[in-house]
């Protein structure tokens, strides 16, 4: 296709395209009526419901889809008909062994096609009884001894440390200046050295938070922008969930060169909300900061206590699912939901009023358009209604999920938000492992390289 610059082109041809455009400005609207509903500020009306371009190619790939899924399930069987006995469930639990041990995708094949088959309509009520007592087995992995693979990594640091630079908000990690390691207390997270217990990697040659600060070893990841956010209440059969508001404190080792968690406060403190101070005066006795909690506290839960049943301190525990249930929260609500679909759908209505389809930049970007005003709409007819999927379960209640996540789109600069840009404002260089940062940068560049050129 052949694109073109309004500059370059006659009274004639501007006037065409300018008749276009009027069109489509017709077409591409913000519906007011569902943004107002929803609470969801920039709604499009989909003009493109109508365009069955983009449902036809997404029905065939799903087509291929189921294709392939019944070629392989054909083929599984015919191999494990082969070499497989489907007789006990101990052929289960060998395979089990040989997947932990050695997890190719052949392995688990073996594993998940042995189980497929016999919970099939062709086995025995024995059979099926045995995979059912199996399966029950593995959902209580923490207490049953002869199940490998129950979880002892729950209750080590090391993927929990690695979360924030690999896991899903990876874009919340910044570094902690002296200055705001100085004004921590006064907003309700007074962290100091003794956060170091015995056990810890920093212990206790290491044990400067200053130090660590003037050094550019210390990071935070703030969800203090979740305070808004109420839990579900219980309603009928459903348990009641629960929003948090989590500050996690990490510092780099200067040996292994590793991040590594140090403080965790669950919510942002009460008197609070950012940094405004709401109630100066407290008006009981009782200590007005929410805890910190901190690892290596003595007594606290290890893989082996929790085999064997013994009374332990699960503090820490609880305070790392809080961090990461903060983590999927923020990514869902402002990431994905926020500045993935609201933000590029406020794009599409923009770019189709204002480019004609000659432009280069709307030929630049408009691949990237196909389908997003109609999954944005099956969004908000099965996911973000009221009682649709997220409001069953997600932790925030639906109106508070949807009003995070248009904040986020209002409060968002591109700008501040270009990769490197927001890079340098996290000051986030001197993390040695930060694998999102490095692959992100490689497809920045590449992307730029790739936009220059066209």
């Amino acid at each position: 296709m052949t694109y073109s610059l309004p500059n370059n082109l006659s009274n004639q041809e501007l006037s065409s395209r300018q008749s276009l455009l009027d069109k489509k400005k017709e077409q591409y609207k913000f519906d007011v009526a569902v943004a107002n509903t929803l609470g969801i500020r920039g709604i499009a009306e989909n003009h493109e419901r109508t365009n069955n371009t983009w449902r036809n190619r997404f029905q065939f790939a799903s087509f291929i889809s189921s294709l392939n899924r019944i070629a392989n399930h054909r083929g599984l069987i015919s191999r494990h008909a082969a070499k497989i006995r489907f007789d006990t469930v101990d052929d289960l639990e060998n395979l089990e062994k040989k997947l932990l041990d050695d997890p190719t995708q052949e392995n688990s094949h073996d594993f998940f096609g042995q189980l497929e088959y016999q919970n099939g309509e062709n086995t025995t009520e024995k059979d099926q009884r045995q995979v059912k007592e199996y399966l029950d087995a593995l959902l209580r992995w923490p207490k049953v001894d002869n199940i490998k693979g129950r979880g002892a990594e729950l209750f080590d640091d090391t993927l929990f440390n690695r979360i924030p630079v690999a896991g899903p908000a990876p874009i919340s990690i910044r570094q902690v200046s002296l200055k705001e390691l100085k004004g921590f207390a006064d907003r309700g997270f007074p962290v100091t050295d003794a956060i170091f217990l015995e056990g810890s990697p920093f212990y206790p040659e290491d044990t400067s938070l200053k130090r660590m600060a003037r050094e550019g070893r210390l990071y935070l990841e703030d969800y203090s922008s979740l305070s808004e956010l109420i839990g579900q209440e219980q309603n009928g059969e459903s348990e009641a969930r629960f929003c948090y508001s989590p500050l996690a404190l990490y510092a780099q080792s200067r040996s292994d060169e590793q991040l590594y968690c140090i403080a965790i406060q669950c919510r942002e403190n009460s008197r609070y909300r950012g940094d405004t101070l709401i109630d100066p005066n407290p008006k009981d006795d009782l200590d007005p900061w929410d805890p910190i909690f901190v690892p290596h506290i003595p007594g606290a839960a290890t893989y082996e206590s929790d085999l064997a049943g013994k009374p332990a301190d699960y503090s820490w525990m609880a305070a790392k699912t809080i961090v990461n249930q903060a983590h999927n929260c923020f990514h869902e609500a402002c990431v994905h939901l926020g500045r993935s679909h609201l933000l590029v759908e406020g794009i599409i209505i923009t770019s189709n009023r204002q480019l004609h389809t000659d432009h280069p930049l709307y030929g630049l970007l408009q691949p990237h358009f196909e389908g997003t005003l109609n999954i944005n709409e099956f969004g908000r007819t099965v996911l973000l209604n009221d009682g649709g999927i997220v409001d069953r379960y997600m932790s925030p209640k639906i109106g508070d999920f949807r009003y995070l996540a248009a904040k986020t789109v209002r409060e968002y600069n591109i700008t501040d938000e270009l990769f490197p840009n927001s890079l340098a404002a996290r000051n986030v260089a001197n993390l040695s492992y930060y694998p999102y940062r490095d692959d992100a940068l490689a497809l920045w560049h590449a992307i730029r390289e790739y936009t220059e050129d066209f």
